[in-house]
């Protein structure tokens, strides 16, 4: 498959950019090669291999919830800068 020069054109215009000779043949050849990999890929046989999420095996590493007591009303509202009946006054946005 070819990535032709008039395809560049099109990706140019709706980049809003203008490429430098040099970096119209660099860009060129870069989604040349880009095409040519995703075609190398299409051509490997993925018969019977099963789909993965992820190359990885990996495990859940994180630990188990477990309920524990929270702050009550005056431990949570002591480092406020201002408080107003039992709750956190701030300042009004709108």
């Amino acid at each position: 498959m070819e990535f032709s020069a008039k395809e560049l054109s099109k990706l140019e215009v709706l980049a809003r950019v203008n490429l430098s000779e040099k970096e119209w043949d660099r860009c060129r050849a870069a989604f040349q090669n880009a095409l040519d990999m995703a075609v190398s890929l299409q051509a490997v046989d993925t018969e019977g291999v099963e789909p993965t999420i992820s190359p990885m095996k990996l495990v859940n590493v994180m630990r188990e919830d477990e309920i524990r007591p929270g702050l009550n009303r005056d431990e949570a509202l002591a480092q406020a800068m201002e408080t107003e009946s039992g709750c956190y006054k701030v300042p009004r946005i709108l």
